[in-house]
């Protein structure tokens, strides 16, 4: 699993011993029904599209306990910067709060200096043509976790997640970053 949740789930609770499991989920559920493991952190999406959760106990893991990687969910194509034609047709496909959304994002991970397996969280929700954009960063053993929100415009979402990025900074998260990248 990611240090994302790792940590995330380390800072609920502490108490929890963390193991590998390899394989695909078929195979992982195969190693829980069989004793080795108390239980799994699987993707929803991986357990809705093998038709899974129905025969199953789970608990959804959400914020504000454990947050969504930065950018996870979003999708994106991408054409020829020269092909304007397939631009035109692609740019119909694009949701202008999921613009917003993955633009202030990707700028509180850049403003961060984090790498993408960093112990970073983040979430934006947008209202209207509000954004709101929620981030964490945590050690990775989970003991300490730093939190920040900034709302604001549409057009100001590249600014929103340089200010949730300075909010982190200011309150130790720079520590936490290069803690997890020199382990």
């Amino acid at each position: 699993g990611s240090l994302r949740r790792r940590a995330q789930l380390l800072h609920q609770r502490s108490d929890l011993q963390m193991l590998e499991v390899r394989g695909n989920v078929e195979t992982r559920l195969k190693k829980l029904d069989a004793g080795e493991y108390d239980a799994l952190c699987l993707a929803e999406a991986g357990m809705v599209r093998l038709e899974l959760l129905e025969h199953r106990a789970f608990l959804m893991l959400q914020p504000p306990k454990v947050f969504p990687a930065v950018g996870q969910g979003a999708l994106g194509i991408e054409c020829r910067t020269e092909d304007s034609e397939t631009a035109a047709l692609l740019a119909g496909l694009s949701d202008p709060s999921t613009q917003a959304a993955t633009t202030a994002e990707r700028s509180l991970l850049r403003h961060l200096r984090a790498g993408c397996h960093a112990p970073i969280g983040s979430l934006s929700q947008t209202a209207g043509d509000q954004l709101t954009l929620e981030a964490v960063v945590l050690s990775a053993d989970g003991q300490e976790r730093i939190c920040a929100s900034v709302s604001g415009a549409f057009a100001e979402a590249a600014e929103i997640g340089v200010r949730v990025a300075k909010a982190l900074l200011a309150d130790g998260a720079g520590r936490l970053i290069s803690e997890t990248e020199d382990s």
